[in-house]
């Protein structure tokens, strides 16, 4: 995801339900809600979307998807704590 163009407090912040189908039907987007915003126009911070790769959203649904993962659908994808980074 640091290859889509993500600073890496975005990229802590991600959700499952943050990547969604294109219209196409074929390709993925992820919404990047809250990202950083240099210019000072948007409250809560800017809103954005990159594409992500097929291998990258069939990994984000295994780990989604694994019995022992209890990923809700709302749950960052990234642990936050400090080994994190």
């Amino acid at each position: 995801m640091g290859d889509r163009g993500l600073r890496v407090a975005e990229v802590l912040d991600v959700r499952p339900c943050d990547v969604s189908r294109r219209s196409d039907g074929r390709h993925y987007k992820l919404e990047v809600v809250g990202g950083k915003d240099t210019s000072g126009e948007y409250d809560g911070g800017k809103h954005r979307e990159t594409w992500v790769p097929l291998d990258l959203e069939a990994h984000i649904n295994r780990i989604v998807n694994a019995d022992v993962n209890e990923i809700d659908d709302r749950d960052c994808l990234v642990d936050r704590s400090q080994c994190t980074l």
